[in-house]
C-alpha cells in the first residue's frame, strides 16, 4: 500500500513505474547552455551561441547528462556507459512545448538536431528551432537569459542497484553496502517532447556563458586535460580527498573531475532531502527555523529522551522483578525500544504485578498494609498523582 501510494505521487510529476516490466517514464529537467554542432554544414545549426533569423531562433539545450541525481524522491542514474550515447538520435524530431503543456496549440517548435555531447560530463544536447511569430515573450525570455531550463520526457529500462533490498523505493540516495541506492537507466525506449520550464534538476548541466561561447573561449575537453584542486576544498566539498595522496594540492585529470561532479551531486542531493525533512518537521510542530527555536528545540528533545531513559528503565526494572534477572532477550529489547507511551504502560504492567507478587507486610504482625506516600496531607495538591510519589 505505501508503495502503491509512493508510485501515484511520481505520477503527479509525470513519472511512472512499472515494476514488473522495470521500465520508467520521467520528465527530467536540466540547465541550457550553448554548444557546438558538427553534423552539419549550415550556420544557423552549427553556431556556438543563440543564432536567429527573421523567423526562428536557434538554441541550444542540454537535455539529459550522464550522471546521477534526486527527482520526486528517487535518484536516477543515467551514467551507465552507453545508455546517452546509443539514445541521442531519438531526440531529433520531437516537437518543443511549454511546460509540458501538449495541446496542439501548445508548440513552440522542434528540435532539429540531437548530439551526444562529449566533454567532461557527457550527455545529449538538443537544438531547438523556435517559430517568432506565435512565441515573443518566450523568445525575449531566452534570450535575457530567464528562461534557461527545459525538460524532457524520457521512457527508460532500469535495473535496481539493490536488487534484494527492502523497501527499496523508501531507501532512494541513501548508501547501503558501500553504494548508494539508485534506479539505473539501461536502456532508453524513447523521448517524448522536449519542455522549456522555470528550473532544472540537473544541476550538473550548466549554462556557459554566451560570449565566451561565441568568441571561441569555451574549453574544449577532449580527455587529456588536467587540473590542479586545493584538498581542503574537496574537503568542505563532502568529497573523500585522502585518496589523491599527502600533498595540499591534487592534480586530476578529466575522468577524475567527473566522479568528483557526481560524488559533489550525490552529495548535494543528499543535504537538499535532509534540509527538506527538516523543514517539514519545523512546519510540523509550528515552529520557524531560527537558530533561537533550533536551540530550544534540541533542548526539548535531549530532556525527552532523558524522560523516555528513564521510564524504560523503571518498566525493566518492574520486569526483572517478576521474570526474574534473565529476562528473555525479546522482552528486554521491547522495553529497550519502547517509546513513552509503550513503556509507561509496561511500567504500570510490571508494577501491577509487582505489588501483588511482592504486597508490603508489617515486619511485626505479617498484614498487607498500604505503602507511604512521601508527601504531607496538608501539602496535597488535587492536580498532583500520589502514585508519582511512591517510596520504593
Amino acid at each position: 500500500m505505501k508503495q502503491e501510494e509512493f508510485f501515484a505521487e511520481l505520477e503527479k510529476y509525470g513519472g511512472k513505474v512499472d515494476e514488473k516490466r522495470l521500465i520508467a517514464r520521467c520528465k527530467l529537467a536540466s540547465r541550457f547552455f550553448h554548444v557546438r554542432f558538427e553534423d552539419t554544414n549550415d550556420p544557423l545549426f552549427d553556431s556556438d551561441s543563440l543564432v536567429e533569423d527573421e523567423n526562428y531562433l536557434y538554441v541550444s539545450f542540454r537535455a539529459l547528462s550522464a550522471t546521477q541525481f534526486f527527482w520526486n524522491g528517487m535518484m536516477l542514474d543515467f551514467s551507465k556507459e552507453g545508455v546517452l550515447k546509443k539514445a541521442y538520435r531519438l531526440l531529433k524530431g520531437q516537437t518543443v512545448y511549454s511546460n509540458h503543456d501538449t495541446r496542439v496549440e501548445n508548440w513552440l517548435g522542434v528540435v532539429v538536431s540531437s548530439k551526444y555531447d562529449e566533454s567532461i560530463i557527457p550527455g545529449i544536447n538538443a537544438r531547438l528551432k523556435l517559430t517568432k511569430e506565435f512565441n515573443q515573450k518566450i523568445i525575449a525570455g531566452i534570450k535575457e537569459g530567464a528562461i534557461h531550463s527545459a525538460s524532457v520526457d524520457v521512457v527508460f529500462q532500469y535495473e535496481k542497484s539493490h536488487p534484494d533490498l527492502d523497501d527499496f523505493w523508501f531507501l532512494q540516495g541513501e548508501e547501503v553496502n558501500g553504494q548508494i541506492v539508485r534506479v539505473i537507466a539501461t536502456n532508453i525506449i524513447s523521448f517524448g517532447e522536449l519542455s522549456l520550464v522555470w528550473q532544472g534538476a540537473d544541476n550538473l548541466a550548466k549554462r556557459i556563458d554566451i560570449q565566451a561561447s561565441a568568441q571561441g573561449t569555451r574549453p574544449d575537453y577532449k580527455g587529456g586535460e588536467r587540473m590542479k584542486i586545493q584538498k581542503q576544498w574537496l574537503a568542505k566539498l563532502g568529497v573523500n580527498a585522502s585518496r589523491f595522496g599527502d600533498s595540499e594540492t591534487v592534480d586530476i585529470s578529466d575522468v577524475q573531475f567527473k566522479d568528483i561532479c557526481n560524488e559533489i551531486d550525490v552529495k548535494f542531493c543528499e543535504l537538499n532531502e535532509e534540509v527538506l525533512k527538516l523543514k517539514g518537521l519545523f512546519k510540523l510542530l509550528g515552529v520557524d527555523p531560527d537558530e533561537n527555536n533550533v536551540t530550544l528545540v534540541k533542548r526539548d528533545m535531549e530532556v525527552a529522551k532523558k524522560v523516555i531513559e528513564d521510564m524504560r528503565n523503571e518498566a525493566l526494572k518492574f520486569a526483572k522483578l517478576i521474570e526474574g534477572e534473565k529476562l528473555p532477550e525479546p522482552i528486554k529489547e521491547t522495553i529497550l525500544n519502547a517509546g513513552y507511551e509503550q513503556a509507561l504502560q509496561l511500567r504500570d504492567a510490571y508494577r501491577a504485578k509487582a505489588e501483588k507478587v511482592f504486597p508490603l507486610t508489617c515486619p511485626k504482625c505479617g498484614s498487607v498494609v498500604q505503602r507511604a506516600q512521601a508527601i504531607r496531607c496538608d501539602d496535597i495538591n488535587p492536580g498532583i498523582n500520589p502514585d508519582e510519589y511512591i517510596i520504593r
